[in-house]
């Protein structure tokens, strides 16, 4: 039996045809599939976006049921899932209660999950090697950097002092969230697409998401998105702890290191590198320092 034969007898389709790979046009309107081969982190999967609907701010893509009611059909020598397919984007700026509604829920169910999925582990961060590489550098790129690795050993130490404050106490277990393109659109309400991977124990995809959303929408909005995290009760003192020592961490600096050890790298490449990474870094020292601000007012105003 054809995919498409299958998946019309399970989800009752009186008419389907791919368009891509992934994405069907069927009588109940465009599906999109997804291909598992792990049953825990399709397990994980299910759970946490059958768990973080808000209604009537924020929907997640769940697995929509087959008549049987079951998440996924197996097919082959793994599992398939159908999902609608959406076109039209969230709007950012404006709808900062449901984007806080969203990352609000997403900390409190990976706070209160019980999976036993295995989170993906983090690499070890190529910024960690550059004190190392410093001697193969020019002397005006060597002399831009040594400033700006005093800091980044301050942030280190700053990090680390904020995770022995709460030590034994760990970041929400989360699917990644690589991108506000990943929010789409269902009359007015937040639909959040999903990955395919296992989840990561880090607030590394949230401080990336903040990151952007102050330099496209300022401190005020920001502000706003972070209140609404706030009112759910997972996200309390000790996760804005581990959310500000995740911001420390200088990612920005992992591209030059990167560059310095591609084979064909010239010296344009590495000073666009350094150029970019301290753009970056920039920005990032910005999101620090609001969101140490906000967490000192939030001390201020709600008892720990």
């Amino acid at each position: 039996m054809e995919l498409v034969d299958c998946l019309k007898e399970h989800y009752q389709w009186q008419d389907a045809q791919f368009i891509n790979q992934a994405i069907l046009k069927t009588d109940q309107g465009r599906k999109r599939i997804q291909y598992w081969q792990d049953q825990d982190i399709l397990e994980w999967q299910i759970e946490w976006r059958d768990q973080c609907s808000v209604t009537p701010h924020v929907l997640i893509d769940r697995m929509i049921r087959t008549k049987e009611e079951e998440a996924f059909i197996e097919w082959k020598t793994g599992w398939v899932t159908v999902h609608d397919d959406l076109e039209d984007y969230f709007t950012e700026k404006g709808k900062e209660e449901q984007w806080g509604t969203l990352l609000g829920a997403m900390i409190e169910h990976g706070q209160q999950t019980k999976s036993t999925v295995s989170p993906r582990v983090i690499a070890k961060q190529k910024y960690e090697d550059l004190e190392l590489l410093l001697p193969i550098l020019k002397s005006e790129q060597r002399e831009l950097l040594t400033s700006c690795l005093k800091e980044v050993r301050f942030r280190l130490n700053k990090a680390d002092q904020l995770k022995r404050l709460v030590e034994g106490i760990q970041p929400p277990l989360m699917d990644q969230v690589y991108s506000v393109r990943q929010a789409k659109k269902v009359y007015q309400v937040l639909f959040w697409n999903g990955t395919i991977e296992a989840p990561i124990r880090s607030y590394q995809g949230i401080r990336h998401l903040l990151n952007y959303w102050l330099h496209e929408h300022g401190e005020q909005s920001l502000g706003q998105v972070l209140d609404k995290m706030r009112s759910h009760e997972a996200f309390n003192e000790h996760q804005t702890m581990l959310l500000l020592a995740e911001c420390l961490l200088p990612y920005e600096l992992n591209r030059i290191t990167e560059e310095i050890h591609r084979t064909d790298v010239t010296d344009h490449d590495i000073e666009q590198a350094i150029h970019f990474s301290l753009v970056e870094w920039e920005r990032s020292k910005k999101l620090v320092s609001f969101l140490s601000r906000w967490f000192d007012q939030q001390k201020k105003v709600i008892p720990s």
